[in-house]
């Protein structure tokens, strides 16, 4: 019996096909900068109008790649159903999350559902969760639990609407380099017979032990990134697109309510790098999604790089504004901006450890790199507490 042809397109298909439609529109910068104009001017009344027009077609690209547009039954679907179908309830259950917020107003909702900004997405309003992205709700309350303004909000949405991903810089580099598309490494494992066992997770659906090491897949931001990663004790040896023919990996069907509680996979081997290499929020949400796990012996020590070096930059800048202050003659109290390490801070910290009590790494960091800062002081030429103004 013949080799049969998949019914739809493959994942591989799919991410080239988005990119090539997407990729055009991000180098668009005149369209970007007018949208943040607009956004950032934009009477408060029609704002969440004009943040679902920013956040749907992006959404839109990402609901094609996986699955079909919502008025085209011609347009393929994703021959592989299972990641599919994975995708789509980590998704729903991400932006199930997040509820409405409140600074959302009853009449903006109700001018968002007259619009036609909803016609060719999987939801029609608000209210429901989104199959193929994260939410505009989600992406919303995340910005302003970071204290931002509703400007900064509203450009953060922009920004990830007009975001490059990281996967595109690697592609293009192995391309340059006639290296390619997917690693040697992963090719050859690619052909090795073996067979997974589903794990009901949505973010490392299969698992398996080859030759006494513990196999795992994880499913990816596809198609912001290739569909899969395969990792070998807890390292990501690299990313593929489609399941292999070698490999079975029976169902890996969710017999229970999908959960967002699934554990964060980090390749300890490349944080430092990344860091170096520019990607230091990535590798600080890395990070922190590791939660206690950061402390454990496969990623102690690159978290601990990490960490370091995020206080080596600290103290490059803290140098920098006393420098600037210092040169308008700002006058320090007591004439160091740094109080000296206490000889008991490393006691204290060691003594806390041994009871299980632990400073988070940054703080720890601050402590040993620092001791204490002050900026507080005085100049010359400050005018009067009462002509000051307030902003």
């Amino acid at each position: 019996m013949g080799k049969q042809i998949p019914k739809g397109k493959t994942n591989e298909q799919a991410y080239v096909t988005y990119r090539l439609y997407v990729e055009p529109e991000l180098h668009d910068l005149a369209v970007r900068n007018h949208l943040l104009e607009f956004l950032l001017t934009v009477d408060q009344g029609y704002i969440l109008t004009a943040l679902v027009g920013t956040w749907s077609p992006r959404y839109s690209r990402r609901m094609e790649a996986i699955d079909r547009w919502k008025i085209d039954n011609l347009d393929p679907v994703l021959a592989d159903v299972e990641a599919k179908d994975i995708l789509v309830a980590r998704h729903r259950a991400h932006n199930a999350l997040h509820r409405l917020p409140a600074d959302f107003t009853d009449e903006q909702l109700a001018r968002l559902n007259r619009s036609p900004s909803f016609k060719l997405l999987d939801v029609s309003s608000l209210s429901e969760a989104p199959s193929y992205g994260p939410s505009l709700t989600s992406l919303w309350t995340d910005a302003k639990a970071m204290g931002l303004p509703d400007e900064e909000a509203a450009e953060r949405i922009l920004d990830w609407a007009y975001h490059t991903p990281p996967a595109w810089w690697r592609d293009d580099e192995r391309k340059k380099k006639k290296l390619p598309m997917i690693d040697k490494a992963v090719q050859a494992r690619l052909r090795q017979r073996v067979a997974w066992r589903p794990t009901g997770e949505l973010f490392i659906p299969w698992n398996s032990h080859v030759d006494g090491q513990r196999w795992e897949v994880r499913i990816n931001d596809f198609p912001e990134e290739y569909m899969y990663s395969l990792l070998i004790d807890g390292t990501v040896v690299g990313d593929f697109h489609d399941w292999p023919e070698a490999w079975d990996r029976g169902s890996a069907k969710l017999e229970r309510p999908a959960t967002i509680a699934a554990a964060a996979v980090v390749d300890a081997a490349t944080l430092v790098a990344r860091y170096e290499a520019g990607e230091c929020e990535a590798v600080w949400r890395d990070l922190m999604a590791l939660g206690a796990d950061v402390r454990k012996p496969a990623y102690a020590a690159a978290a601990d790089s990490v960490v370091r070096e995020t206080m080596r930059r600290v103290r490059r800048n803290f140098e920098s504004i006393v420098e600037r202050l210092k040169s308008i003659d700002y006058q320090i109290f007591g004439g160091a901006w740094e109080a000296p390490e206490l000889r008991e801070d490393p006691e204290l910290i060691a003594a806390c450890e041994n009871e299980g009590l632990f400073l988070p790494l940054s703080l720890k960091a601050f402590v040993e790199q620092f001791g204490a800062i002050s900026l507080l002081g005085s100049h010359p030429f400050s005018p009067p507490k009462e002509s000051r103004r307030t902003h």
